[in-house]
């Protein structure tokens, strides 16, 4: 939480990088499709480099923190 509001934190990986092995995030990631959903070719564009990904935004589970106080008060 930053001034009381969830903050969202992604991770996007470069395909063929050989560190891409060695990541933990990466590889407790068992699903292939999900898997395969964070990691991009990146083409050279100008000085850099560009990648398109699709980022949706949904329901997600709670927060392991919220998880241990309980349910919310009534």
């Amino acid at each position: 939480m930053q001034n009381g509001k969830r903050m969202l934190t992604t991770q996007l990986y470069f395909a063929h990088e050989p560190q891409n092995e060695k990541d933990g995030i990466l590889r407790s990631i068992r699903d292939e499709a999900q898997r395969l959903s964070v990691i991009r070719e990146f083409k050279p564009m100008n000085e850099g480099l560009q990648a398109t990904w699709d980022i949706v935004i949904g329901m997600t589970p709670e927060d392991p923190e919220q998880r241990r106080k309980g349910p919310p008060k009534r």
